[in-house]
């Protein structure tokens, strides 16, 4: 699509049908859970105790850094794209700037950590092949289950915190 053509899409009337808002949420979850999974494949880069690790890694605290790194870029992420889909997808507005988005990143990341306790405790067991009740395509089905559920749920975590915080910056 063309730059105009996405201009316009995005300042049209806005579809409150419930399709409608569904097909946001599910979009404004998939971004947000996009960044946390980036992070999840980050934080697995991290030397563990045990593994080799570079003198220097030692000398300046690396795991501890790369924690505090990862840890950091994903609640900047969390916290500024969902200001962008705050106002994209959903018309609210609210003060955009560094601090604010690490703290929406924040709250959203731990709002979605504790969401998803069940569905991670589900499927460790169920994919895990040491696990006496492992079944791959069990697990498999209940990945696919727990998309439809939780990915819409996160978009609206992230709607709320995004629009809890934009009203209190205008009152």
């Amino acid at each position: 699509m063309e730059a105009s053509n996405l201009s316009e899409i995005s300042h049209a009337a806005p579809d409150h049908s419930l399709l409608g808002n569904i097909a946001r949420y599910y979009l404004h979850g998939v971004l947000l859970a996009g960044i946390v999974l980036l992070s999840v494949m980050l934080f697995a880069s991290v030397p563990r105790r045990g593994e080799y690790i570079p003198y220097s890694m030692y000398f300046f605290g690396g795991a501890l850094l790369q924690i505090t790194i990862i840890l950091g870029m994903t609640f900047l992420l969390l916290g500024g794209v969902n200001q962008v889909l705050m106002s994209s997808l959903w018309d609210r507005g609210g003060d955009q700037n560094l601090a604010s988005g690490i703290r929406d990143g924040l709250l959203l990341h731990v709002a979605m950590q504790i969401m998803s306790q069940p569905a991670a405790i589900t499927l460790v067991t169920l994919l895990n092949p040491e696990h006496p009740s492992a079944d791959y395509l069990l697990g498999l089905a209940f990945l696919v289950l727990f998309s439809l559920i939780y990915l819409p749920a996160y978009g609206f975590a992230g709607r709320w915190i995004g629009r809890a915080f934009a009203d209190r910056a205008r009152t």
